[in-house]
C-alpha cells in the first residue's frame, strides 16, 4: 500500500480550507479557550429577551468555531491515524472540549427553567426566527423536567453507557472466531471481513463463516443478553422518570415522529413480506440450491462484474446517472473533483470505509478507498449524495437550521444509488449484467427495508418486556428473535437455529429505535426517485427542495413539503410497486 506522500495531490482531499495549517489551528484554539472562558457572563441572563438573543448568537460563534478545529483534526487523521503530532493535538483538543461542557452545564437547566408564557411570546418574536425550533423543542420538553436537585443527581451519573461499553469491548477486542478454510488455506474471520465470505461464491466457505461467526455469540449468550437486558432496564428508567409512555415514544419525541408513522412502517412492511420472499425463491432458483440457507442470501446469483474502473470513469458516470436533477447538481459533483472534496485512495494509516461530512462555512468533505472496482463507484456516489445535501443545506438555511436529522440522513445518498443503478441496468448490454444490477438492487430492499423493520421489531418487543414488567430472558429474547426470522423469511428460507443468535451481534441495538430510521430511508429515497425519473420537472423541484431544507424544520414534515408524505400510505405503495416491478425484471432473466 502506497504510503501518503506517494499520493498525488489532486487525488487528496483540501484539508487546508479548514485552516491553513497547524500554527492557525493553535491559534484558533486559543481564541476558542478565551471564547468559552465568557459562557458565565450569559449564566442568569436568559430572562432578559435581548440577553438571551446575544447568548445564542454567541454559543452559534463558538459551535462553528469548534466544528472548524475539530475538521481539520478529522481530517488529518482519518488520512494518518498514527500520526503522533495529530494525535498530541487531538489529546489537547480533548481538554479544551471538557472546559467547555464544564462552563456550559449552566444553559440547559437555565434554558429549560424558563416560563412557558415567555418562551410561546419569544418564539412568535421575528429576532429569534432562527432559534424557533430550539425554543419549541425547550416548550414541548418542559413537562419532561424535573426538580432542580433530581436534574442535578442525573447529571452526576457518568455510567449510563455501561452496557453499550461493554457490547463494544467485547465485538471489537474480545470476540474470537474459528478460522474459515478457503481452499487449502484456513483465513481469519472477524466482523471486517464476515460479509466477504457471505459473498464468496464457494458455498461451504460461507456456511463456515455463517455458523462461526454465530457459534462465537451463541457462547456468549448468557453474557451478551444480561447485559442487553440491564441496557433496556437504563433505557426505560431513564423513558419512565421524564414521564414518556414508552422507550418508543422518548425516540419519536426527538424528531417530533408520530407514533402512527413508526406503526405504518411495520405494517406495510408485513403487508409486502411475500415479496421479499418471491424475492428469496428466485434467488434459490438462481443458485440451483435444494434448500436456500440464511448463508446463501448474499451471495452474488451472477458472476462479479469484473470491469475495472478508473476514478475519472466513476466522476463522469455519477454525473451521467444524476443529470435528472439537474445542471447545477452535475456541476457541483464536478467541482468536488476539481476542489478536492474528496480524498480518493488508500494509503498506509488511512481511515477504512467511506464517509462525507462538512461544516457550516465550508464545503463538504468525502472519504473514499478506492481500488478501481465497480462497487467504488456506487461508494463514491453514496457518500456524494450526503455532501450535495450538506452543500445544500449549509447554503440555503441559516446556521442553526442547517443541520438534517438522522431520519433524512440516508435519503439523498439512497436516492443517488437508485439513480446508479438504473442507469447501469438500462445501460446493460448482457442478461447477465441486467440480473447483476437487479440483484444489488433486491438486496438493498432486503438489508434496508424489511431487515431493519425486523430489528425494529425486535426493539420494541424486548422494550415493551420491560415497561410491561413482563419475564425477560436471553431464551425468550432468542425465540422471538427466530420467530420473527421465519416470519420474514418464510418457508422461502430453510431456519438455522444459529439465527436466534444474531441479534447479539447488531449493534446499532445499543442505539435504541434507530434502525427504523434506515427503512425510513429507502421508501423515501424509491418514492423521490420513482418521481424523479416520472419526467415531471415539479418533482425534480421538489426535491432540490428537499436537499435545501437542511434542518428548517422536523424531519417527517420536510418530507411531507417537498412530496413525501409518510402519515400517509402513498409512499410505502410506491416501494412495494418499485419491488414488484424489479421481481418481474429478475424473472425475465433468471
Amino acid at each position: 500500500m502506497k504510503l501518503r506522500n506517494e499520493i498525488s495531490e489532486e487525488f487528496k482531499w483540501n484539508s487546508s480550507k479548514f485552516c491553513k495549517s497547524n500554527e492557525e489551528w493553535f491559534e484558533k484554539l486559543e481564541d476558542l479557550k478565551t471564547k468559552i472562558s465568557e459562557y458565565k457572563k450569559y449564566k442568569g441572563t436568559f430572562n432578559n429577551p435581548n440577553k438571551l438573543l446575544k447568548f445564542f448568537e454567541f454559543d452559534s460563534n463558538v459551535e462553528k468555531l469548534f466544528e472548524r478545529l475539530s475538521m481539520f483534526l478529522s481530517c488529518n487523521l482519518s488520512v494518518d491515524a498514527d500520526s503522533r503530532e495529530y494525535n498530541e493535538m487531538s489529546a489537547t483538543f480533548d481538554y479544551v472540549i471538557n472546559d467547555w461542557s464544564r462552563e456550559t452545564t449552566f444553559v440547559t437547566v437555565e434554558l429549560n427553567n424558563l416560563k412557558s408564557d415567555y418562551l410561546k411570546k419569544i418564539i412568535k418574536d421575528e429576532k429569534f426566527k432562527n432559534y424557533d425550533l430550539i425554543l419549541k423543542n425547550i416548550l414541548k420538553n418542559k413537562k419532561r423536567k424535573l426538580t432542580k436537585k433530581e436534574e442535578e443527581l442525573l447529571s452526576k451519573i457518568t455510567f449510563s453507557s455501561a452496557g453499550y461499553e461493554i457490547f463494544h469491548a467485547f465485538d471489537d477486542l474480545n470476540v474470537k472466531f474459528d478460522k474459515v478454510k478457503v481452499g487449502n488455506k484456513s483465513e481469519e474471520l472477524t466482523n471486517s471481513n464476515y460479509s466477504g465470505f457471505m459473498e464468496n461464491p464457494n458455498r461451504k466457505v460461507r456456511k463456515q463463516a455463517f455458523c462461526n461467526m454465530h457459534k462465537a455469540f451463541k457462547d456468549m449468550c448468557a453474557t451478551l443478553s444480561t447485559n442487553y437486558i440491564y441496557y433496556l432496564k437504563e433505557n426505560w428508567f431513564y423513558a419512565e422518570i421524564r414521564k414518556y409512555k414508552s422507550c418508543l415514544d422518548e425516540s419519536l419525541q426527538d424528531d417530533d415522529v408520530k407514533k402512527e408513522l413508526y406503526n405504518k412502517l411495520i405494517y406495510h412492511t408485513r403487508k409486502n413480506v411475500n415479496l421479499l420472499q418471491k424475492g428469496f425463491r428466485l434467488i434459490k432458483k438462481a443458485l440451483k440450491v435444494k434448500n436456500l440457507e440464511y448463508y446463501d442470501l448474499f451471495a452474488n446469483i451472477t458472476n462479479n462484474i469484473t470491469k475495472k474502473v478508473d476514478y475519472d470513469y466513476a466522476i463522469e458516470t455519477i454525473k451521467n446517472a444524476t443529470s435528472v436533477l439537474g445542471e447545477e447538481y452535475t456541476k457541483l459533483i464536478e467541482t468536488a473533483k476539481k476542489d478536492r472534496w474528496i480524498d480518493v485512495y488508500p494509503n498506509k494509516g488511512k481511515e477504512s470505509g467511506a464517509y462525507s461530512s462538512s461544516i457550516y462555512e465550508e464545503t463538504p468533505v468525502v472519504l473514499v478507498n478506492f481500488e478501481n472496482i465497480l462497487e467504488d463507484v456506487f461508494t463514491l456516489g453514496h457518500e456524494l449524495g450526503h455532501a450535495m445535501h450538506s452543500y445544500y443545506s449549509n447554503n440555503y438555511n441559516v446556521y442553526e437550521k442547517a443541520g438534517y436529522s438522522i431520519f433524512n440522513a440516508e435519503v439523498a445518498s439512497t436516492v443517488n444509488e437508485i439513480l446508479i443503478l438504473k442507469y447501469y441496468y438500462n445501460n446493460a448490454k448482457t442478461k447477465e449484467e441486467k440480473l447483476y444490477f437487479l440483484k444489488k438492487y433486491f438486496s438493498m430492499f432486503k438489508s434496508t427495508w424489511f431487515r431493519q423493520t425486523m430489528f425494529s421489531e425486535f426493539e420494541q418487543f424486548a422494550h415493551n418486556l420491560i415497561e410491561t414488567k413482563q419475564p425477560i430472558s436471553k431464551e425468550i429474547l432468542c425465540e422471538y428473535y427466530a420467530n420473527l426470522n421465519k416470519f420474514y423469511h418464510g418457508n422461502a428460507v430453510k431456519h438455522n437455529d444459529l439465527i436466534s443468535y444474531e441479534w447479539l451481534r447488531i449493534p446499532h441495538f445499543y442505539r435504541p429505535f434507530y434502525v427504523y430510521k434506515y427503512s425510513i430511508g429507502i421508501i423515501s429515497a424509491v418514492c423521490f426517485t420513482n418521481k424523479i425519473l416520472s419526467g415531471d420537472k415539479l418533482q425534480v423541484e421538489n426535491y432540490i427542495n428537499y436537499l435545501k431544507s437542511g434542518g428548517s424544520d422536523y424531519p417527517s414534515e420536510i418530507l411531507k413539503k417537498c412530496g413525501v408524505n409518510l402519515e400517509t400510505n402513498e409512499p410505502y405503495i410506491i416501494a412495494a410497486k418499485e419491488l414488484k416491478w424489479l421481481i418481474s425484471e429478475m424473472q425475465k432473466y433468471i
